[in-house]
């Protein structure tokens, strides 16, 4: 570990409870980590400024190596297992450096990486703050760990994805393997396990996630969970003036979900989430992040059909169009080429969806935001800008009231594609998602997708038909090994069918997959663009 060209990867012992994930140094109590000087090699270049000693401290970085907090080894027969049930506590450099180099080659895998990135010390020792979790308590019986490089876990335990974050400005749009950075239920993200309170704020600082900090903007999905009553969610930039649109709208019992692009204005870092009336748990999953491409603005509202505002007063009637001027207003370009916007449908005496495409457009066979009597229902999406600048919402139901609330667009040189909705899956026409076994979706050479983009922009749908009349949640993530904890859509009953907009990295053979968690569902996937290739 010692030698100037390897990696060395210290241990640490990790504890999981109610108040979150804690590391220490892997100390005396099952053994311990390496760590000190090299008696061999002096201090290299890339440890100047760092290191003190003038010989080569070691390790660089640490990852999880007490045997007892690791991962477990089945070996049939002896094999060196000292347990009657032969599985084996598998810890030390036999843990720790292979889960560093995974970690690694996933984020690059996920990437669309062909190759390694050689010696990544240059990385390691330049990396911007934010970037590891810093361990700074335990030792190895002749070195304590503390605050920044130690000789016992070196940096910390790396936030690959903050390491690996491009140069701002250099690519559009990062797609990550979605992750949990807040969970009120369990304390993920340093919440009391508790329900979010109404009125009080709650801030997400990006700091200590594997979020990248200082990119344009980041995309979330925003859950609520259990809630005791009726109420709404935001989620808006901690610098400046909290915004005053709703990104969930929730109701007793019920949870419900909405994807949202949050714009993060110079370099805040941190978004304040609010309850607007009563309690509710909070999960928030971290999709990706924009470092250019994408233009971020203040959620705005720009229509309401109830006071008029954006020109059309009055509920849009059942089967009725209404067109909405977009660009100039909100700060959006008359020249951009896609809007983010989040539409609420407001007090419906029925049920019913809303459909939104760009003005001229056919209608769409899909919808956005779906609709029952007297609950109001957000959804966010991405939605292509035509020459006038318009977009059109079409009612399919019953009459309701609509506000459109825009959080940013993409301008004219953006390389993001959006398109008309194609559906690439409904398995109304086959049989209903089973629970717990991932379904293939192929998103790649469909619906003038190329092999090569790095995400899909998606609608994803939940029915309720005859066969599927249930609760539960679906998920949808890149396509290969392991099923992520988080969810993309929670259906709550047999008549509400539910959508919600995602970016979903592009997985092993240019597939997505789809979980249900809960009773069977049928599903319906449309395609409404792309992130091309870096």
């Amino acid at each position: 570990a010692a030698f100037p060209e390897v990696v060395g990867v210290g241990g640490t012992t990790v504890t999981t409870g109610p108040g979150g994930t804690t590391q220490t140094a892997w100390s005396n109590t099952h053994g311990a980590t390496g760590g000190g000087y090299s008696s061999l090699f002096t201090r290299p270049a890339y440890q100047n400024g760092t290191v003190t000693n003038a010989m080569r401290g070691v390790p660089d970085i640490a990852m999880d190596g007490d045997p007892q907090t690791g991962l477990l080894l089945y070996a049939s027969g002896d094999n060196g297992c000292k347990t009657s049930n032969n599985r084996c506590a598998v810890g030390g450099t036999s843990l720790s450096a292979p889960l560093a180099a995974a970690s690694l080659a996933s984020i690059l895998a996920v990437r669309g990486a062909t190759s390694g990135l050689g010696d990544i010390h240059s990385l390691l020792y330049s990396a911007p703050a934010g970037s590891y979790t810093d361990v700074t308590s335990g030792n190895n019986g002749a070195y304590s760990a503390g605050p920044g490089w130690d000789p016992v876990t070196g940096w910390g335990t790396p936030l690959w994805t903050s390491l690996l974050a491009p140069t701002a400005g250099t690519t559009p749009y990062v797609a990550i393997t979605p992750v949990r950075v807040v969970d009120t239920r369990s304390g993920v993200g340093g919440v009391a396990s508790a329900p979010l309170a109404a009125g009080v704020p709650y801030t997400l600082a990006l700091a200590g996630t594997s979020l990248p900090v200082g990119q344009q903007a980041y995309a979330f999905n925003v859950t609520a969970i259990g809630p005791v009553g009726p109420g709404n969610l935001r989620l808006t930039p901690a610098c400046g003036t909290a915004g005053t649109s709703s990104l969930v709208n929730y109701q007793p019992g019920k949870d419900v979900a909405n994807f949202v692009i949050a714009a993060n204005p110079n370099g805040c870092n941190a978004f304040t989430l609010v309850s607007s009336g009563s309690a509710a748990n909070v999960a928030i999953d971290a999709l990706g992040y924009y470092t250019a491409g994408f233009a971020s603005v203040s959620p705005t509202r720009v229509a309401d059909t109830r006071t008029g505002l954006g020109g059309t007063t009055g509920p849009i009637a059942a089967g009725a169009t209404a067109s909405f001027a977009i660009a100039g207003t909100a700060g959006v370009p008359a020249d951009a080429s896609a809007v983010a916007v989040n539409v609420t449908a407001i007090g419906p005496d029925g049920v019913g969806n809303l459909r939104i495409y760009p003005d001229g457009g056919a209608v769409p066979d899909t919808s956005n935001v779906n609709y029952i009597p007297g609950v109001d229902k957000a959804a966010f999406t991405v939605v292509q800008l035509p020459a006038d600048g318009k977009i059109d919402i079409a009612s399919a139901g019953s009459a309701v009231n609509v506000a459109i609330d825009v959080f940013g667009y993409y301008p004219a040189t953006s390389n993001l594609v959006t398109a008309a909705p194609v559906r690439v899956l409904d398995t109304r026409t086959t049989s209903p998602l089973a629970p717990g076994v991932p379904y293939p979706v192929q998103v790649t050479g469909v619906a003038g997708v190329p092999a090569d983009a790095q995400a899909v922009l998606v609608s994803l749908t939940a029915i309720h038909t005859a066969t599927s009349t249930g609760i539960g949640n679906l998920a949808i993530y890149p396509a290969g090994p392991g099923v992520p904890t988080v969810s993309t859509i929670n259906y709550v009953g047999p008549d509400s069918d539910v959508a919600n907009f995602a970016i979903v990295p592009v997985g092993s053979g240019g597939m997505v997959d789809l979980v249900s968690r809960g009773s069977p569902t049928d599903a319906a996937l449309d395609i409404v663009g792309y992130v091309p290739a870096p």
